[in-house]
Protein backbone atom coordinates (compact mmCIF):
# COMPACT_ATOMS: atom_id res chain seq x y z
CA UNK A 1 0.00 0.00 0.00
CA UNK A 2 1.50 3.38 -1.01
CA UNK A 3 2.68 5.57 1.80
CA UNK A 4 0.36 8.54 2.51
CA UNK A 5 3.45 10.71 2.21
CA UNK A 6 3.78 10.05 -1.55
CA UNK A 7 0.93 12.34 -2.74
CA UNK A 8 2.18 15.02 -0.36
CA UNK A 9 5.70 14.76 -1.76
CA UNK A 10 4.35 15.02 -5.32
CA UNK A 11 2.42 18.15 -4.37
CA UNK A 12 5.52 19.67 -2.78
CA UNK A 13 7.59 18.91 -5.89
CA UNK A 14 4.90 20.55 -8.04
CA UNK A 15 4.99 23.69 -5.90
CA UNK A 16 8.78 23.80 -6.10
CA UNK A 17 8.62 23.42 -9.88
CA UNK A 18 6.16 26.29 -10.17
CA UNK A 19 8.26 28.48 -7.86
CA UNK A 20 11.42 27.67 -9.79
CA UNK A 21 9.93 28.52 -13.17
CA UNK A 22 8.43 31.72 -11.81
CA UNK A 23 11.83 32.75 -10.45
CA UNK A 24 13.39 31.93 -13.82
CA UNK A 25 10.77 33.99 -15.61
CA UNK A 26 11.39 37.02 -13.41
CA UNK A 27 15.19 36.70 -13.40
CA UNK A 28 15.69 37.97 -16.94
CA UNK A 29 14.63 37.66 -20.55
CA UNK A 30 13.13 34.23 -21.25
CA UNK A 31 14.39 32.65 -24.48
CA UNK A 32 14.13 29.48 -26.56
CA UNK A 33 16.94 27.74 -24.68
CA UNK A 34 15.18 28.30 -21.35
CA UNK A 35 12.02 26.67 -22.67
CA UNK A 36 13.99 23.72 -24.05
CA UNK A 37 15.71 23.23 -20.67
CA UNK A 38 12.36 23.18 -18.88
CA UNK A 39 10.94 20.67 -21.38
CA UNK A 40 13.95 18.36 -21.06
CA UNK A 41 13.68 18.55 -17.27
CA UNK A 42 10.24 16.98 -17.57
CA UNK A 43 8.14 19.99 -16.60
CA UNK A 44 4.57 19.82 -17.88
CA UNK A 45 3.19 22.02 -20.63
CA UNK A 46 1.04 23.82 -18.05
CA UNK A 47 4.03 24.69 -15.88
CA UNK A 48 6.13 25.91 -18.82
CA UNK A 49 3.19 27.94 -20.13
CA UNK A 50 2.80 29.59 -16.74
CA UNK A 51 6.48 30.51 -16.74
CA UNK A 52 6.09 32.13 -20.17
CA UNK A 53 2.96 34.02 -19.16
CA UNK A 54 4.60 35.39 -16.01
CA UNK A 55 7.85 36.40 -17.73
CA UNK A 56 8.36 40.16 -17.71
CA UNK A 57 10.47 39.97 -20.89
CA UNK A 58 10.79 37.34 -23.60
CA UNK A 59 13.17 36.89 -26.50
CA UNK A 60 11.67 34.06 -28.52
CA UNK A 61 12.91 33.23 -31.98
CA UNK A 62 10.01 31.89 -34.05
CA UNK A 63 11.59 31.30 -37.44
CA UNK A 64 10.76 27.95 -39.11
CA UNK A 65 14.17 26.50 -38.13
CA UNK A 66 13.70 27.65 -34.52
CA UNK A 67 10.25 26.07 -34.33
CA UNK A 68 11.60 22.79 -35.71
CA UNK A 69 14.35 22.86 -33.08
CA UNK A 70 11.78 23.39 -30.33
CA UNK A 71 9.67 20.49 -31.59
CA UNK A 72 12.72 18.20 -31.88
CA UNK A 73 13.65 19.06 -28.28
CA UNK A 74 10.26 17.83 -27.07
CA UNK A 75 8.58 21.18 -26.43
CA UNK A 76 4.77 20.62 -26.62
CA UNK A 77 2.81 22.29 -29.43
CA UNK A 78 0.68 24.19 -26.89
CA UNK A 79 3.83 25.76 -25.44
CA UNK A 80 5.18 26.64 -28.88
CA UNK A 81 1.88 28.38 -29.68
CA UNK A 82 2.18 30.50 -26.54
CA UNK A 83 5.77 31.38 -27.46
CA UNK A 84 4.63 32.59 -30.89
CA UNK A 85 1.91 34.75 -29.32
CA UNK A 86 4.30 36.32 -26.79
CA UNK A 87 6.86 36.97 -29.51
CA UNK A 88 4.23 38.83 -31.53
CA UNK A 89 3.05 40.90 -28.56
CA UNK A 90 6.40 42.13 -27.22
CA UNK A 91 9.04 44.25 -29.02
CA UNK A 92 11.88 41.94 -29.93
CA UNK A 93 15.58 42.45 -30.51
CA UNK A 94 16.32 41.82 -34.15
CA UNK A 95 18.38 38.60 -34.56
CA UNK A 96 20.44 40.28 -37.30
CA UNK A 97 21.24 43.28 -35.12
CA UNK A 98 22.10 41.01 -32.20
CA UNK A 99 24.58 39.11 -34.32
CA UNK A 100 26.24 42.12 -35.93
CA UNK A 101 25.86 44.67 -33.14
CA UNK A 102 24.37 47.07 -35.70
CA UNK A 103 22.11 48.69 -33.10
CA UNK A 104 22.50 48.76 -29.35
CA UNK A 105 19.36 47.30 -27.82
CA UNK A 106 18.04 46.19 -31.22
CA UNK A 107 15.23 47.54 -33.34
CA UNK A 108 11.50 47.70 -32.69
CA UNK A 109 8.61 46.68 -34.92
CA UNK A 110 5.77 49.20 -35.28
CA UNK A 111 2.69 47.21 -36.31
CA UNK A 112 0.23 48.12 -39.05
CA UNK A 113 -2.64 50.28 -37.80
CA UNK A 114 -0.66 51.68 -34.85
CA UNK A 115 -2.32 54.84 -33.49
CA UNK A 116 -0.39 58.14 -33.46
CA UNK A 117 -1.89 61.33 -31.92
CA UNK A 118 -1.24 64.54 -33.86
CA UNK A 119 -2.07 68.23 -33.62
CA UNK A 120 -2.27 70.43 -36.66
CA UNK A 121 0.27 73.25 -36.86
CA UNK A 122 -1.00 74.96 -40.00
CA UNK A 123 -4.20 76.98 -40.12
CA UNK A 124 -6.57 75.94 -42.90
CA UNK A 125 -9.58 77.58 -44.51
CA UNK A 126 -11.70 76.65 -47.49
CA UNK A 127 -11.66 80.36 -48.35
CA UNK A 128 -7.89 80.62 -48.74
CA UNK A 129 -6.39 77.13 -49.07
CA UNK A 130 -5.54 75.62 -52.44
CA UNK A 131 -5.22 72.04 -53.62
CA UNK A 132 -1.65 70.86 -53.04
CA UNK A 133 -0.93 73.26 -50.18
CA UNK A 134 1.25 71.54 -47.54
CA UNK A 135 -0.25 70.89 -44.11
CA UNK A 136 2.04 70.53 -41.09
CA UNK A 137 1.37 68.46 -37.99
CA UNK A 138 3.28 67.64 -34.78
CA UNK A 139 3.10 64.50 -32.64
CA UNK A 140 1.22 65.18 -29.39
CA UNK A 141 3.29 62.94 -27.07
CA UNK A 142 6.04 60.32 -27.03
CA UNK A 143 4.72 57.23 -28.81
CA UNK A 144 5.93 53.92 -27.40
CA UNK A 145 6.01 50.28 -28.42
CA UNK A 146 6.58 48.46 -25.16
CA UNK A 147 9.10 50.62 -23.30
CA UNK A 148 10.79 51.95 -26.44
CA UNK A 149 9.98 55.45 -27.69
CA UNK A 150 9.54 54.97 -31.44
CA UNK A 151 8.19 58.47 -32.24
CA UNK A 152 9.23 61.56 -30.31
CA UNK A 153 6.86 64.18 -28.99
CA UNK A 154 6.74 67.13 -31.42
CA UNK A 155 8.06 64.97 -34.27
CA UNK A 156 7.01 66.24 -37.69
CA UNK A 157 4.10 64.89 -39.71
CA UNK A 158 3.24 66.16 -43.17
CA UNK A 159 0.15 66.22 -45.34
CA UNK A 160 -1.53 68.25 -48.04
CA UNK A 161 -4.82 69.80 -49.08
CA UNK A 162 -6.66 67.64 -51.62
CA UNK A 163 -9.80 69.75 -52.02
CA UNK A 164 -10.61 73.38 -51.26
CA UNK A 165 -13.66 75.30 -52.46
CA UNK A 166 -14.85 78.67 -51.23
CA UNK A 167 -18.40 79.20 -50.13
CA UNK A 168 -20.48 80.90 -52.78
CA UNK A 169 -23.78 82.40 -53.67
CA UNK A 170 -26.97 80.40 -53.98
CA UNK A 171 -26.27 78.96 -50.54
CA UNK A 172 -23.25 76.91 -51.52
CA UNK A 173 -21.10 76.03 -48.47
CA UNK A 174 -17.34 75.78 -48.66
CA UNK A 175 -15.54 72.43 -48.68
CA UNK A 176 -12.12 71.37 -47.46
CA UNK A 177 -10.32 68.03 -47.55
CA UNK A 178 -6.80 67.16 -46.45
CA UNK A 179 -4.71 64.06 -45.82
CA UNK A 180 -1.70 63.15 -43.68
CA UNK A 181 1.02 61.40 -45.67
CA UNK A 182 3.75 60.49 -43.21
CA UNK A 183 5.11 60.83 -39.68
CA UNK A 184 8.82 60.89 -38.83
CA UNK A 185 9.98 58.10 -36.48
CA UNK A 186 12.60 58.57 -33.76
CA UNK A 187 15.36 57.29 -36.06
CA UNK A 188 14.26 59.49 -38.98
CA UNK A 189 12.29 56.78 -40.79
CA UNK A 190 9.23 58.24 -42.59
CA UNK A 191 6.16 56.22 -41.60
CA UNK A 192 3.32 56.22 -44.12
CA UNK A 193 -0.02 56.71 -42.37
CA UNK A 194 -3.74 56.46 -43.11
CA UNK A 195 -5.82 59.57 -42.52
CA UNK A 196 -8.12 61.96 -44.37
CA UNK A 197 -10.74 64.51 -43.38
CA UNK A 198 -13.52 65.88 -45.59
CA UNK A 199 -15.39 68.95 -44.30
CA UNK A 200 -18.45 70.61 -45.79
CA UNK A 201 -19.57 74.07 -44.80
CA UNK A 202 -23.20 74.76 -43.92
CA UNK A 203 -25.26 75.76 -46.94
CA UNK A 204 -28.13 78.19 -47.32
CA UNK A 205 -29.66 76.73 -50.45
CA UNK A 206 -33.18 76.92 -48.97
CA UNK A 207 -33.01 80.70 -48.63
CA UNK A 208 -31.77 81.08 -52.18
CA UNK A 209 -34.55 78.86 -53.55
CA UNK A 210 -37.20 80.81 -51.61
CA UNK A 211 -35.85 84.07 -52.97
CA UNK A 212 -35.92 82.73 -56.52
CA UNK A 213 -39.49 81.49 -56.12
CA UNK A 214 -40.62 84.87 -54.83
CA UNK A 215 -38.90 86.64 -57.72
CA UNK A 216 -40.73 84.50 -60.26
CA UNK A 217 -44.15 85.68 -59.04
CA UNK A 218 -43.46 89.25 -57.88
CA UNK A 219 -43.11 92.71 -59.34
CA UNK A 220 -40.01 94.05 -61.06
CA UNK A 221 -38.72 95.61 -57.84
CA UNK A 222 -39.34 92.32 -56.07
CA UNK A 223 -37.29 90.50 -58.73
CA UNK A 224 -34.38 92.89 -58.20
CA UNK A 225 -34.50 92.55 -54.43
CA UNK A 226 -34.79 88.78 -54.65
CA UNK A 227 -31.79 88.61 -56.98
CA UNK A 228 -29.81 90.53 -54.39
CA UNK A 229 -31.01 88.05 -51.79
CA UNK A 230 -29.71 85.15 -53.84
CA UNK A 231 -26.26 86.70 -54.05
CA UNK A 232 -26.18 87.38 -50.32
CA UNK A 233 -27.47 83.92 -49.38
CA UNK A 234 -23.95 82.51 -49.11
CA UNK A 235 -22.97 79.34 -47.31
CA UNK A 236 -20.24 79.17 -44.69
CA UNK A 237 -16.54 78.45 -45.15
CA UNK A 238 -14.57 75.78 -43.28
CA UNK A 239 -11.66 76.70 -41.04
CA UNK A 240 -9.35 74.47 -38.99
CA UNK A 241 -7.45 76.10 -36.12
CA UNK A 242 -3.87 75.22 -35.13
CA UNK A 243 -3.83 72.80 -32.21
CA UNK A 244 -6.78 70.73 -33.44
CA UNK A 245 -6.07 67.08 -32.64
CA UNK A 246 -6.36 64.06 -34.91
CA UNK A 247 -5.41 60.38 -34.63
CA UNK A 248 -3.66 58.76 -37.59
CA UNK A 249 -2.72 55.10 -38.12
CA UNK A 250 0.39 53.51 -39.63
CA UNK A 251 -0.09 52.10 -43.11
CA UNK A 252 2.03 48.95 -42.94
CA UNK A 253 4.60 47.51 -40.54
CA UNK A 254 7.87 49.37 -39.93
CA UNK A 255 11.18 48.47 -38.28
CA UNK A 256 12.84 51.37 -36.49
CA UNK A 257 15.93 51.67 -34.31
CA UNK A 258 15.26 54.36 -31.68
CA UNK A 259 18.36 56.27 -30.52
CA UNK A 260 19.24 56.18 -26.81
CA UNK A 261 17.37 58.71 -24.62
CA UNK A 262 20.45 60.97 -24.36
CA UNK A 263 20.54 61.37 -28.14
CA UNK A 264 16.85 62.15 -28.66
CA UNK A 265 15.93 65.65 -29.77
CA UNK A 266 13.14 67.26 -27.75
Amino acid sequence: MPSPRVPRMIAILGILALSGTAALAQAGRLGNEDVIKMAKAGLSAAVISQAIDSAANVSFETTPDALIQLKSAGVPDSVISIMIKRAAQAPQTSPQNSATGAAAGGGVEIPDGFQIPLRIVSSLSSATSKVGDPVRFAVMEDVKVGNAIVIDRNATATGKVTEAKKSGSFGRGGSLKFVVDSVTAADGTPLKVRFSRDFKGAGNAGGAIDAAAGAATGSTSRVINSAKGQVLAKGTDISVKPGTQYDVFTDGMYHVTPPPPSARRR
